[in-house]
């Protein structure tokens, strides 16, 4: 009953029995306002009106009206009693609904008035009931979180009425590129090189699997293959991870260098992710160079690398530091573990694996320092660990980050890793099941980070080696170049995206410390849409912040007095605002910065957060 008419190339495709999809070739249809071979979606919950008309045929054939095929909608108009009969229906409707009574003089001409008028009541009432049930329901959270007289009955939202500006703050960055400084190490190490043969991954570009899937026969040593367990590895025996904050050669290469802030890569990486976010307008991911089914796929970055985080600034000699805090989750301990142990197993020959790391042997405790490079841009010193080189990389760049990649199934279901140890990649193309799921999940959720600490540490690109925990199935190397295009396009916008990331970074944050010059400062944020969220929590004179927090960012953020702040900007291109899409650095670009400070209370703030962070969660979902 849905498409009887003319077209050709009707489909109805039905899933989870939550809507109905239907590509309609023909104008002279039910919908003959919709365009020629485009998709569209009915909710069944929604125009309750539309998911009854076999009902309604049924009805009308009931009565004796006659038989309704090729005359209920024929693309050319109604019969005479069905008029009548639908004119009925739709006092029942609106009675039912409790919409006002339609006028009498409706012309129900042909199917396309009566359509558009069912759709458009049951759709007006829908969208007015739920506006209704919003009202109540923030209504009666304020009431609960703040039963102050501030809070009046009939007032729409209380944030609406406090949303007083106590500060606002303008800046305005040009496009000159910052000076990128190499500060040698105090002391220097030598840094790590891949084992097994595994050096033609960084020479043959493309993706290089353990096994050959056909002959079954290994590719690379056999010892590869098995990946051992946290219970296995004497974590003590790997070289000890120290923070941003605790490291004193960092600290003492700031005090030389006169900076006034110091970072590690895995510290702002996820900041400067979030900048990314605001500077970009969310640019979406290019996936050209993917197949033709996956370029149908969404091409935004996944929710997961969006959601909110947090960072502790703790000063020290006028030095501010940037550490990442802490989550209180343990959902990713264990891919954690299993990746520094992953990552030695990659640079060393199998006997010295085993007896330097598994407890089995009674391995020493490691002392030894790690490699890193710093640079200093600006008043920030950067800090970055050197997994692995090769001196055979073409360019200048020797140097590669390491990364392992556990499959899909593993990530989004931490809690029940034990039911799918046995997922396996065996597929190469397409599939959810296959390498290049894996690699476009990669780029959604994981390239931002990735490209930003092969920037900051001058790497040539990141080794990847895709698991499931329990087993390696293949290795791919990804050169910097090859993320800047999935990421912004081209290098050269990746260049612009990166040098403006970094100025934005740097204001926000001499910015805080301006403001609340404590030695302890907790910083939580977001971007929603347009706007960067950011939540500044001081610490009183001599105590120090939590490094802990829950995965959300802000559970237990509200101890003490928080200040909320928003961040928006405009791109100016030869004085006109611009959208950034492909910019680069020779360009007359100018970024113009609004950071406002709102005074609310501490219950108010964490209100606001709630109400953005939800609705950004149920969009996503």
């Amino acid at each position: 009953s849905f498409t009887k008419g003319r077209g050709k190339d009707r489909e109805i495709n039905r899933s989870k029995g939550t809507m109905i999809t239907r590509l309609v070739s023909d104008r002279r249809v039910l919908f003959p306002f919709v365009n020629n071979k485009r998709r569209i979606t009915i909710h069944h919950n929604e125009p309750k009106a539309l998911n009854n008309i076999t009902e309604r045929t049924t009805e009308a054939k009931n009565k004796g009206v006659g038989s309704t095929k090729n005359k209920v909608f024929n693309g050319s108009g109604m019969i005479g009693p069905k008029i009548t009969l639908l004119k009925q229906k739709l006092k029942e409707i609106t009675t039912k609904n409790q919409l006002s009574p339609p006028p009498e003089s409706i012309d129900f001409e042909n199917e396309a008035e009566f359509a558009k008028g069912l759709v458009y009541r049951s759709k007006l009432q829908s969208y007015k009931s739920q506006k209704v049930k919003n009202k109540e329901e923030k209504r009666e959270m304020n009431k609960q979180l703040n039963p102050s007289p501030a809070f009046k009955e009939n007032s729409s939202t209380p944030n609406d009425t406090h949303k007083e500006i106590g500060r606002e703050f303008s800046f305005e960055l040009d496009n000159t590129k910052m000076k990128e400084e190499h500060i040698e190490p105090l002391i220097k190490v030598k840094v790590p090189e891949l084992k097994h043969g595994l050096e033609r991954v960084l020479t043959s570009p493309g993706l290089h699997l353990l096994r050959n899937l056909h002959f079954d026969t290994f590719q690379f040593d056999p010892f590869l293959e098995k990946v051992h367990q946290p219970h296995e590895v004497d974590y003590d025996a790997l070289q000890t991870y120290i923070p941003a904050g605790q490291d004193e050669i960092l600290h003492q290469l700031a005090l030389d260098n006169n900076c006034k802030i110091k970072g590690s890569t895995s510290s702002v990486s996820t900041l400067m992710s979030h900048i990314y976010y605001l500077v970009s307008s969310f640019k979406p991911i290019v996936t050209d160079r993917l197949s033709s089914a996956i370029q149908l796929k969404l091409p935004e970055f996944s929710f997961f690398s969006r959601v909110p985080s947090a960072i502790i600034l703790n000063r020290k000699d006028g030095i501010y530091s940037i550490d990442s805090a802490k989550s209180e989750s343990t959902h990713n301990v264990l891919l954690m573990d299993i990746g520094k142990s992953m990552e030695s197993m990659l640079t060393m020959e199998p006997q010295q694996f085993e007896s330097a790391l598994l407890k089995v042997n009674n391995p020493k405790k490691n002392d030894d320092p790690q490699s890193y490079h710093y640079l200093k841009m600006g008043d920030i010193i950067f800090r970055s660990q050197l997994d692995c080189q090769f001196d055979g990389l073409p360019g200048p760049k020797k140097t590669f980050d390491i990364k392992t990649r556990s499959i899909g199934p593993i990530r989004y279901n931490m809690s029940e890793t034990e039911h799918h140890i046995y997922n396996r990649l065996e597929s190469i193309l397409s599939k959810d099941d296959s390498f290049e799921m894996e690699y476009f999940d990669m780029i959604k959720s994981a390239f931002l980070k990735y490209n930003m600490q092969v920037r900051i540490g001058k790497m040539s690109g990141i080794f990847v080696a895709y698991h499931n925990t329990s087993e390696i199935f293949g290795f791919e190397y990804v050169p910097q170049g090859e993320m800047d295009i999935s990421l912004y396009g081209s290098t050269e916008a990746g260049d612009f995206y990166f040098n403006a990331i970094t100025k934005v970074m740097q204001t926000i944050v001499q910015t805080i410390i301006t403001e609340h010059p404590t030695d302890s400062i907790k910083v939580a944020y977001f971007t929603h849409e347009k706007t960067m969220h950011i939540f500044v929590q001081p610490y009183p004179m001599g105590e120090m912040a939590d490094q802990n927090v829950s995965l959300c960012g802000l559970d237990g953020f509200f101890a003490h007095e928080v200040y909320y702040y928003k961040l928006s900007l405009d791109i100016l291109l030869d004085g006109d605002v611009v959208t950034p899409m492909n910019l680069s650095l020779k360009e007359n670009v100018l970024i113009k910065l609004n950071l406002k400070r709102l005074t609310m209370n501490s219950e108010l703030i964490f209100q606001k957060y709630q109400s953005i962070a939800l609705s950004q969660s149920q969009k996503y979902t």
